[in-house]
């Protein structure tokens, strides 16, 4: 009985195996397992490093090779300040990892975004770079000179691969002899190839990743590799492409702003405000396209090239003198990498060397960067007045740019803001956040801090406030507007006040995004007193309610000054955010402020249509430092 027992015990696990044996399922993924084996040879580096501090940098998200090396936990991101010139790099490769292990190269560094952006089962993929202290760089020691992606050398003299496959150790190494300050091509896995040769001022001292056949570097002295046929070959719809820094970080250059001659005598300053462009990591999908194609069914759209495209026609248009981004330049659920997204959304300008300054909506940190790092990528480009603004203020974003006249006079003074996201008590105030106390605190200190700047003026001094979520007044439908309402606001239910305070620094006209197919300039004469200081608002809904309804339909006039102002919307211009209301066309909008009559316009431009090439709605705003009455 027991013998029995013991054999059926000895025999089960064997016909449980040579059931799973047969099973489709166990077969296709042992298959999958060595392939993955086959594939997922080793990269040797171009010279084997003795250097150890390299291996303290691993996991950086885009390692800046000009920054000073110094110890830190394995894994651990590691803030670094660039200095001149710090360090080189040795060697780039790419690796793939299989699912669940750990993706390391030896003392190499990772830039730390996986090749596949976590949406391939076959696992992850990186980056990794060899890098050396400058002063520590050998007198025979080679780096990279340059990269090349693609499945041939950019030269035709350059090393071949003896076998054809991906085992960069059966790679013709060149020799010494054979290599100058000109480098020599060699192969890498995945279809990346190097120049390799002696350290000069101009070799890479940056690497990093970039997403899509339309992603673009505009960071000055880097380069993006590959194209719409080329990237590394990892086995990702995402288009994976390297884009390397060439020589030492190059200092970004002043960005004053002033107003210029308008030709007349009179001095003007033109804005060009683009709402929720809505950019992707990729083309993106277009979405609401109008007019429709009826034969396709806009399925070919792409939406950031088309965005891109109307940005390009506005700037030749308009020549602006500065752009504002009010948020949702980038569209987090569609960015799952949203470095490749808002570079491609500040490009434009940057190409121009046209300055501009960033706000924050609510999808922008839905990708993979929160507002602190998205900001931190925005305020450190070329041509960017972004700032992330004082801690105590609540948010990312909160600053306060000043248009000069001359050096000792300021004609326009612009409030940028963070509106947040969605409401924090959903239950009692649902819907979308409001701007805190703290914030309009800023304001107050901001606006104190600048008044010697505006004493030295004849005419009236100008200010204009630019964020992403409308006021609470936005809702009042009931006040003259020009433009359309097409579809009921979004703003917060709380109110602080904003309003009220926004006007009492001499705010004259207000402007934002987020409602895309709403995009009037509104008259307002409402005036209420600042909700009292409060962490949070009070949890009776109904008194909150009843507080809004009075602050955005019972104008209260104030006793001192007419604290009229405008309530604008710029309108969506990106083709990857909604516009499914009445035919709406995608737009921007654009202020002109004369600073010798103190006035404000204001029109707006659409991308398509019967009126692509007019001004759309144009109006005057602000004349004599007063808002016009409609």
């Amino acid at each position: 009985m027991a013998l029995s027992l013991l054999l059926a015990m000895l025999t089960r696990p064997l016909i449980l195996l040579k059931r799973l044996c047969r099973s489709r399922l166990f077969v296709l993924f042992v298959a999958s397992l060595a392939f993955l084996l086959l594939i997922h040879g080793p990269s040797t580096a171009i010279a084997p490093s003795t250097w150890t501090a390299a291996s303290l940098l691993a996991s950086v998200r885009a390692f800046d090779l000009q920054a000073p090396l110094r110890a830190a936990d394995a894994g651990a991101a590691i803030p670094l300040t660039p200095v001149y010139p710090a360090a080189l790099v040795r060697d780039i490769v790419v690796k793939a990892c299989l699912p669940f292990t750990s993706c390391s190269h030896g003392a190499y560094s990772r830039v730390d975004k996986d090749l596949r952006l976590g949406r391939s089962w076959l696992g992850s993929a990186y980056v990794f770079a060899d890098i050396v202290s400058r002063d520590d760089l050998g007198d025979s020691e080679l780096v990279v000179l340059d990269a090349h992606i693609g499945p041939s050398s950019p030269a035709p003299a350059s090393a071949q691969r003896r076998d054809g496959g991906d085992n960069v150790d059966n790679v013709d190494e060149p020799a010494e002899s054979q290599i100058d300050s000109r480098g020599k091509w060699v192969a890498r896995a995945h279809n990346l190839w190097l120049k390799i040769g002696k350290a000069n001022d101009f070799a890479v001292s940056g690497v990093d990743v970039l997403f899509g056949v339309d992603a673009v570097d505009p960071r000055f002295g880097w380069s993006l590799k590959g194209d719409r046929t080329a990237a590394l070959t990892v086995s990702s719809s995402f288009h994976p492409r390297l884009t390397i820094r060439l020589g030492a970080k190059q200092d970004l250059p002043a960005v004053p702003l002033y107003f210029v001659d308008s030709g007349n005598g009179g001095k003007k300053f033109k804005i060009l405000q683009v709402a929720d462009l809505h950019f992707s990591t990729g083309v993106g999908k277009c979405l609401d396209v109008f007019p429709a194609n009826p034969v396709t069914k806009d399925k070919d759209c792409q939406a950031d090239p088309r965005t891109t495209a109307f940005v390009h026609r506005m700037l030749d248009d308009e020549k602006p003198d500065f752009v504002v981004l009010s948020g949702d330049q980038v569209f987090g659920q569609s960015a799952p990498d949203a470095q490749s997204a808002m570079l491609k959304a500040v490009a434009p300008f940057i190409e121009r060397g046209i300055p501009f300054a960033v706000t924050f909506g609510n999808h922008d940190d839905e990708g993979s960067l929160s507002r602190e790092e998205l900001m931190e990528i925005s305020s450190h480009l070329p041509y960017s007045v972004s700032q992330a603004g004082p801690e105590f203020a609540k948010g990312v974003g909160n600053y306060v740019l000043n248009v000069m006249l001359d050096e000792h006079a300021t004609a326009l003074t612009m409030y940028f803001l963070d509106t947040h996201k969605y409401s924090p008590n959903p239950r009692t105030m649902p819907g979308y956040n409001w701007i805190d106390e703290s914030q309009l605190d800023f304001l107050r200190a901001s606006h104190a801090q600048t008044a010697p700047l505006r004493s030295n003026l004849d005419a009236p001094h100008l200010s204009m406030a630019f964020f992403h979520i409308p006021l609470t007044e936005y809702r009042n439908t009931s006040n003259p507007y020009v433009g359309a309402y097409r579809e009921p606001s979004t703003a917060p239910k709380y109110n602080t006040g904003a309003r009220s305070v926004l006007s009492d620094l001499g705010v004259s006209v207000v402007s934002v995004g987020h409602d895309h197919v709403n995009d009037f300039c509104m008259y307002d004469r409402s005036y209420a007193p600042p909700a009292p200081s409060s962490d949070e608002p009070s949890t009776d809904a109904h008194a909150e309610s009843k507080r809004d309804d009075d602050a955005a339909s019972s104008p209260l006039p104030s006793t001192s000054t007419d604290h009229s102002i405008y309530l604008c919307h710029a309108g969506g211009a990106g083709l990857g955010g909604y516009a499914g209301y009445g035919g709406y066309i995608r737009r921007v909008r654009v202020y002109e402020i004369d600073a010798t009559t103190a006035s404000i316009s204001s029109w707006k431009r659409l991308e398509t249509g019967d009126d692509v090439d007019k001004r759309v709605d144009e109006q005057l705003l602000v004349l004599a430092g007063k808002p016009q009455p409609l």
